[in-house]
């Protein structure tokens, strides 16, 4: 049977206790299957019997995929997409889903996801998201940026994610649905605006004028504070690849979405 939306929590299983009414709100309201990619752990929790559990330290794919980034300084940071990619390939191998299932990727540790807001058709140029946080589109899409990103995460380590502020997706995304503020883009007179106005400017209806006038994509700048450049920036990666495959971005809650702060106690 074709499951029509299949969540997949990723990650550590943090702050489950919590979210256990989200798991009765998702099998109430749709035809739905759940699945956790994540450690044994889990075992410490009472899920529900129908969630399927997937531990990625025994799948030999998982381990040959760790193989490639354990050298990494803070590799752990990059853990869960290669999480997500084993999810994926168990939901293609045990034919769970076709090209128009929808996906939904989740992290246990989000304090309000009842603020998520599930759309009920999505088009294949589309994904509805908050950050990394949060994201669905359809299987068909996932299986693409599981090509071009979550399966190899290594291709990605300290690269600059430069913006090519001309493509049509790039023009038409909702640019509160992620962190467009920290893309490479070419140099322009935009980015000679305080960043803090910047930023701003970028998450409204002004947004559309920070790309007018002459352009140096020879000379790439970022608008994230120097002091929070990071090697690995998971945001920033996830939205390049989903820019980079053809897909605009659609805002996934009318709210951020927030994680608990004490998620790691």
């Amino acid at each position: 049977m074709k499951n029509k939306i299949i969540f997949i929590f990723i990650g550590l299983p943090r702050k489950i206790d919590k979210s256990m009414y989200y798991f009765d709100y998702i099998n109430q309201n749709f035809n739905s299957k759940i699945i956790f990619s994540t450690n044994e752990d889990i075992y410490n929790y009472n899920l529900p019997d129908e969630v399927d559990i997937l531990i990625n330290e025994k799948s030999q794919y998982y381990k040959n995929k760790f193989s490639l980034i354990n050298h990494l300084p803070e590799y752990n940071k990059i853990l869960q997409w290669i999480r997500l990619s084993d999810a994926l390939k168990y939901v293609n191998d045990n034919n769970l889903a076709n090209e128009k299932t929808l996906v939904v990727k989740l992290r246990s540790d989000i304090s309000n996801l009842d603020k998520i807001i599930i759309p009920k058709n999505i088009t294949d140029d589309e994904i509805y998201m908050y950050t990394d946080y949060a994201f669905v589109t359809n299987f068909k899409n996932m299986k693409k940026l599981d090509e071009n990103f979550f399966n190899k995460p290594q291709v990605f380590f300290d690269k600059k994610m430069i913006m090519d502020i001309r493509k049509e997706n790039f023009i038409r995304s909702d640019k509160r649905a992620a962190r467009f503020e920290w893309l490479y883009y070419p140099n322009m007179i935009s980015t000679f605006l305080p960043k803090k106005i910047f930023r701003y400017l970028i998450k409204t209806k002004l947004e559309k004028l920070l790309w007018l006038g002459p352009k140096n994509f020879n000379n790439p700048v970022c608008m994230r504070y120097h002091k929070d450049l990071v090697k690995f920036p998971c945001e920033v990666i996830l939205l390049w690849n989903i820019l980079m495959c053809g897909l605009n971005t659609k805002s996934l809650s009318s709210t951020p979405l927030k994680l608990f702060i004490d998620r790691k106690d």
